[in-house]
């Protein structure tokens, strides 16, 4: 069969872009939160068919880039009880409500699978292999679209309709299945419940706990949990640092330092972005640099401002004042006491590099 190597679990081919995706790809590559999605969501009859060999991870993405911002997808390959292959293609639809240009994308997505896997028998006929469409959904509007794309083609009744056949899917609505269907693995269920809370507002603190206690402590998997959750969640700093505090005693003042410095790295990056672009609009070294510099030092001053309103609430203007005027060793410092000042001012006064 003519495909491309298999990769090891939690590699991928290409950059993971978004918190969304980083999140689905970290919690599907696993082989064993894999294996309990496909028990848990596919249907008994298909299930039945399955070997009890796990799930393997299959190389490549097939989302138009143009979409990458909204879908992410994983594709297995699975052994059938006949000893025959088959691919389970997975993909994650990360809107607020169905798409309902769904079935033709899969349909186009599963093209691009069977011309990527399909085998030349000797005789020279084309054999293509079983794939299951698999889309998981965690928006707040109920799923809705059509489960085929027969369902969408206009062809009356009679001849012409039996002559279309069925591009049928599964879809795994997580935000409309009680928590013990979503997984029975820990890990599995953290992710889910972490991404079905991304279009529920306000977040209660008490799932907040939940999903921090079902993450493994120090993964890969909690710090993407929670660049998502930071990304898209409408969360209060002092509530996250009380979740986390209640979830993780132990490792609480760690959790909310990953985060803040995932906040100061992503503020840096887009400052960097802005000063190379117009240091290389002006075509001058120097400019670039002190563009990059600048840029860098705003964005951590942002930073603080911002992990400052989350605890402290709106800032006075002179304390806006020395944030701006701040050097990197101050805001460096004032960072790091934000964590566990109990005043707004004892953050200032915890400085002793400035």
């Amino acid at each position: 069969m003519q495909d491309e190597p298999d990769r090891e679990p939690g590699t991928s081919s290409r950059s993971l872009p978004t918190p969304h995706d980083r999140l689905f790809k970290l919690l599907l590559s696993d082989p064993v939160r894999a294996e309990d999605f496909l028990h848990m969501h596919l249907p008994v009859a298909i299930r039945n068919l399955l070997s009890d060999k796990p799930p393997v991870l299959v190389d490549g993405s097939f989302v138009d880039e143009k979409l990458g911002l909204r879908q992410s997808d994983l594709l297995y390959r699975v052994e059938l009880r006949t000893g025959k292959e088959a691919f389970v293609y997975v993909l994650l639809e990360h809107l607020s409500k169905p798409d309902p240009r769904i079935p033709l994308r899969l349909a186009t997505y599963i093209l691009r699978i069977w011309e990527r896997h399909a085998e030349t028998l000797p005789d020279g006929r084309l054999l293509l292999p079983p794939v299951i469409p698999f889309v998981v959904y965690n928006g707040q509007r109920r799923w809705n679209v059509p489960l085929s794309l027969f369902e969408l083609v206009d062809a009356g009744e009679g001849p012409l309709r039996e002559l279309v056949r069925s591009f049928g899917y599964r879809v795994a609505d997580l935000g409309r299945m009680p928590e013990p269907r979503l997984a029975r693995n820990r890990g599995l269920l953290g992710g889910f419940l972490t991404m079905v809370h991304a279009y529920r507002h306000p977040v209660a603190v008490r799932m907040l706990v939940r999903i921090l206690h079902l993450l493994p402590d120090g993964s890969d998997l909690e710090h993407a949990a929670l660049e998502y959750i930071f990304a898209t969640y409408s969360v209060d700093w002092r509530d996250m640092a009380n979740a986390a505090r209640e979830a993780k005693p132990d490792r609480w003042e760690a959790i909310m330092g990953t985060i803040a410095e995932d906040l100061l790295q992503r503020g840096e990056a887009r400052g960097i972005e802005l000063g190379e672009a117009r240091g290389e609009a002006r075509g001058e070294a120097r400019g670039e640099a002190r563009g990059e510099a600048r840029g860098s030092l705003r964005a951590r001053s942002e930073i603080l401002a911002r992990l400052l309103e989350r605890r402290f609430g709106p800032l006075p203007a002179r304390i806006r004042k020395r944030i701006d005027g701040a050097t990197p060793e101050q805001l460096d410092t004032w960072l790091e006491a934000v964590l566990d000042a109990p005043e707004l001012e004892e953050v200032f006064r915890k400085s002793v590099r400035g």
